[in-house]
């Protein structure tokens, strides 16, 4: 589980802005979520799905589609995510 208890100090010694941390955890807390329920998660009202593309870009997340309805797409930490 992340834990970021310094701060700012934390988040650099892991290469993250506190946008990425924050998707992180909220990702870590449930398995599986999509798009909709993270932006309801978060704290802010801008939209998460750039942070996300660079999350996945740096293989820290990873998107699924859904078989039955490919608009859906599930979110989970990759293993290197989980560090």
């Amino acid at each position: 589980m992340l834990c970021f208890t310094n701060g700012a100090a934390s988040l650099a010694a892991f290469d993250l802005t506190e946008a990425q941390a924050q998707i992180l955890m909220v990702v870590a807390d449930q398995s599986a979520i999509n798009l909709n329920a993270l932006s309801d998660a978060l704290p802010t009202d801008a939209p998460p799905s750039r942070v996300v593309s660079s999350l996945v870009l740096r293989r820290l997340l990873t998107r699924k589609e859904n078989a039955q309805d490919r608009r859906q797409i599930a979110l989970s930490l990759t293993k290197a995510g989980t560090k």
